[in-house]
Parts: C-alpha cells; structure tokens; sequence
C-alpha cells in the first residue's frame, strides 16, 4: 500500500463523523418528509423519535406524549385482513429481520382515540449496536375505512374514553 493511501485512510477515520453527527443526519430527511416517520426501538418497540407528520396523523398534542410509547398497542383488537393485531405486528417485524424491509396495511387508533389506515414501510436499521425500525406511514384517511369499520372504530374509541374517564 502507497504511503499517500496510508495517510487518507487515517484523514477519513479522523473525520469519521460522532454517533450524534451521524444520528442528526439519518434524521433530517425524515423530519421534512410528508409522511408519519417513526424510529422504533425493536428491542422493546418504544417510539424512539418521530416527525411532525406522526404528531399530526397520530392526533398527539406534541412529540412528546410519542416518545416510549408503542405503535402496535394503540390498534383495534383485528386487523382488516381478520388477524389479531398484536400477532400482526410481531409477524410484521419479523419480516423486516429477515427480509430487510416490509409494506403492509395497517389500522390503528390515534392518542385520541380515532382510526386511522395506513400504509407502513418498515426498514430495520442497525445502529450503535442497536436495532430499530425506521417506519414510515402514508395515511389512507377515513377513505381506508368501511361502515363497520368506522362502527367497530368508534366502539373501541367509546370503550377507551370510558377508561380513561375511569383512570
């Protein structure tokens, strides 16, 4: 090896940029984007970090009351397809482990207890030792709801204020 390449090996290492240059900038395009972006800790799927779409589309006051919370735990007892929810999801990661990266349709309910349909794409991302799962949600509206659907929803919407006015 010439002394010259030697000499940029160590320049480039020397420039590596830190985990939290590097954290910043695999963020910035997410927070611009139109879509709900979610990073989720696969480890525990706590939402790790999200944009303002997903405040907006997840009907939260702010990123906050996101933060350490589960995508998959706020979400009708069955999906449209008839398979449990919580066995979605779980069936859902596990693709993204071995496959790479996954779309699917997903129903969930919002902080305030609305519906909302959605396309998700999840990416497995390896970070720091660490694996986390880059979600992104193009929202379907209300349009990705049928009548019972919209029934069934405003159901679980009733059964969930009920409980939150009992706690």
């Amino acid at each position: 090896m010439a002394e010259g390449t030697v000499d940029q090996a160590k320049s480039v290492t020397r420039r590596a940029p830190k985990s939290a240059e590097r954290a910043a900038a695999i963020s910035r395009p997410a927070k611009a984007s139109p879509d709900a972006v979610l990073l989720i800790d696969a480890a525990n799927d706590a939402i790790v970090d999200c944009n303002e779409a997903a405040v907006r589309l997840l009907h939260a006051a702010k990123k906050e009351d996101l933060i350490g919370r589960s995508l998959w735990d706020k979400a009708p007892k069955r999906q449209k397809d008839g398979i449990r929810s919580a066995e979605k999801a779980v069936e859902m990661k596990r693709l993204v482990e071995y496959c790479g990266i996954h779309r699917f349709e997903w129903v969930g309910l919002c902080e305030d207890g609305m519906g909302y349909a959605a396309e998700i794409t999840l990416t497995p991302i390896h970070f720091d030792g660490s694996m986390y799962f880059n979600a992104v949600l193009r929202d379907f509206g209300q349009a990705g709801f049928s009548d019972s659907e919209r029934e069934r929803l405003q159901r679980a919407r009733d059964m969930f204020a009920a409980a939150s006015r009992v706690l």
